[in-house]
């Protein structure tokens, strides 16, 4: 059985190994490694969230969140190049250190309704 100090560890892992192929990748010298290091980080940033879910929850979902990085980091990621700075290579470790924080110190019980949503359904019971 695997110990939970390990199995906390492992989107941490995940996420720090895909931030160094991404940035392997993008600057390789293949016309499309850019492109590829940011599909392998937008696809980490989601493994490893819904590793991270299914180990505390049991169900295999991903967060918005995830999304969001994903979506955030494939959309800079394209302007970037589409722009043509140089820059993308540089900011790849950067989106890593941004995912890994934001994904594996989400708080546990994220989805909670604002006060004014429970005030509202407070007064409907």
């Amino acid at each position: 059985m695997i110990s939970k100090r390990l199995i906390a560890v492992i989107p941490s892992t995940i996420l720090a190994i895909a931030t160094a192929a991404s940035t392997a990748f993008a600057v390789s010298a293949l016309s499309f490694g850019w492109l590829l290091g940011l599909i392998v980080l937008a696809l980490a940033a989601l493994l490893a969230d819904v590793l991270k879910s299914y180990w505390e929850t049991g169900k295999i979902v991903s967060s918005p969140a995830a999304w969001i990085i994903a979506i955030a980091f494939l959309a800079a990621g394209w302007v970037l190049k589409i722009r043509g700075l140089g820059l993308l290579p540089a900011l790849l470790p950067q989106f890593g250190v941004i995912a890994w924080f934001v994904l594996v110190f989400r708080l546990k019980n994220d989805r909670q309704a604002c006060i004014g949503v429970k005030e509202i359904n407070n007064k409907g019971e």
